[in-house]
């Protein structure tokens, strides 16, 4: 999975920010988002410490809501919103609904195993995400 570094050049695509516990996830997640025509940026949850690229502009964010037993998706949204104020955040998951612990962090559930140009659809409504 291609990682982005600051020294990149300027940004002329809206960037995502992909978060989950499970490597392959984040890679089958950056390969979708970035055929999309969007920036992927991943974050891979590992134990209770997570590093957001604080220094990155992101334009969303796609939370995994099942992580590791040492943090939940409420714990990253929290820092999300903090990190990253005023930004959306979409919420994947293997249930069938959005859990009420997230609802009030997320504006939008998707469950996982859409095919891959309905995930895309899915996230990336212009609805959600104005000014791109």
């Amino acid at each position: 999975m291609p990682q982005i570094s600051n020294s990149d050049p300027p940004r002329d695509k809206p960037t995502i920010l992909l978060i989950d516990d499970n490597p392959a996830h984040l890679s089958l997640y950056w390969r979708g988002v970035d055929s999309g025509g969007f920036r992927p940026i991943t974050v891979l949850v590992a134990g209770k410490d997570i590093t957001l690229p604080s220094a990155e502009t992101i334009d969303l964010s796609v939370l995994d809501y099942q992580l590791g037993p040492e943090v939940t998706a409420v714990d990253v949204a929290k820092l999300l919103q903090r990190t990253f104020p005023h930004k959306p955040i979409v919420i994947l998951s293997d249930l069938c609904w959005m859990p009420d612990d997230i609802r009030g962090y997320a504006v939008r559930f998707v469950r996982k195993g859409a095919a891959q140009a309905k995930f895309t659809t899915l996230l990336f409504d212009p609805e959600i995400v104005t000014g791109w």
